[in-house]
């Protein structure tokens, strides 16, 4: 491959996941042949991927913001994502990374019902500018680049130090390299309330994991001021529905999602009165899938109005 070729396939594959230029080329130059230019999850990643980001990740705030505090809000908080087959690379706000920290990682209070956090998640390896979460007990990685260790440290005591005081159990710090009880209580619970999309899980869990590697793609040429998703449960499979105020439209979005070597396996179903209203909900089934279905809504902020 000659370096124009390379340069303009990397220049493609930074639209949908903002990564610097040279990075881009080297995460390409490292997948084997054949593979997507925006590598696909491996089945477990994406359980991963979906379990972490669109049960937990809700409402990070902020979302993110550059280090000069201009940027517009970035879903789930990600600045930056470089997408493997087996983990997730991130880069995260520094504002960010406390919110982060209290929505991933696992704590319990016995008086609660439930386990706060990602049951399961630990720090796996704190390096150089890179910490790398993990689960006990299946496979999945996410790898959050860019932060200095001793922030992390920081922020990890900080939040440690709360849960102290209102008698919690920080998870990773009491159990680091097994599961609590009432942890493996709440993985079978997760599992089981998963179960409710049937047949369809896998296809739901491998386009949330897709959708979350492309997240760029809402702040294509115009960045957006705020972005949301959500999932329902439908009689015959799954509604996927993201909301994105300002920044792209309709068209611009469907184009890049559904784009050859770098989109996603989708076709429009219903597409209003015109992709281009700022309202209108546009519906896209998965081809592998039919009964999972993405729902876009663009709206557009009035000025001095907060979405």
């Amino acid at each position: 491959m000659s370096a124009a070729v390379e340069i303009a396939i990397a220049q493609r594959r930074c639209a949908y996941t903002r990564e610097r230029l040279m990075r881009a080329r080297n995460e390409l130059r490292a997948l084997a042949p054949g593979t997507p230019w925006i590598p696909d999850a491996a089945l477990a990643q994406a359980d991963f991927e979906f379990e972490l980001f669109a049960t937990r990740a809700y409402g990070i705030s902020p979302q993110s913001t550059e280090a000069d505090g201009s940027a517009a809000l970035h879903v789930f908080g990600l600045i930056r994502i470089s997408p493997r087959s087996d983990a997730l690379v991130v880069s995260v706000a520094d504002a960010t990374l406390p919110d982060l920290i209290r929505r991933f990682l696992p704590a319990y209070r016995p008086s609660d019902p439930e386990v706060g956090g990602a049951p399961g998640l630990r720090p796996v390896e704190v390096g150089h500018r890179q910490i790398a979460l993990g689960r006990l007990d299946r496979p999945g990685r996410l790898i959050i680049e860019g932060t200095a260790p001793a922030r992390w440290r920081r922020c990890l005591a900080g939040w440690t130090d709360e849960l102290d005081a209102a008698g919690y159990l920080a998870l990773w710090r009491t159990s680091p390299e097994r599961l609590h009880p009432r942890e493996l209580r709440q993985l079978r619970l997760f599992d089981s309330l998963y179960t409710r999309y049937g047949s369809h899980r896998r296809q739901v869990a491998r386009l949330i994991s897709g959708l979350i590697r492309r997240n760029a793609v809402f702040h294509y040429g115009a960045p957006s001021t705020c972005v949301d998703m959500w999932i329902n449960p439908a009689l015959d499979g799954a509604e996927i529905h993201i909301e994105w105020f300002d920044g792209p439209d309709h068209t611009t979005v469907i184009d890049l999602l559904t784009a050859p070597r770098c989109g996603l396996p989708l076709r429009v179903f219903d597409g209003g009165s015109s992709r281009l209203s700022p309202t209108y909900s546009i519906g896209l089934k998965a081809i592998d899938d039919p009964g999972v279905r993405l729902f876009l809504r663009h709206q557009v902020t009035v000025p001095g109005d907060k979405p």
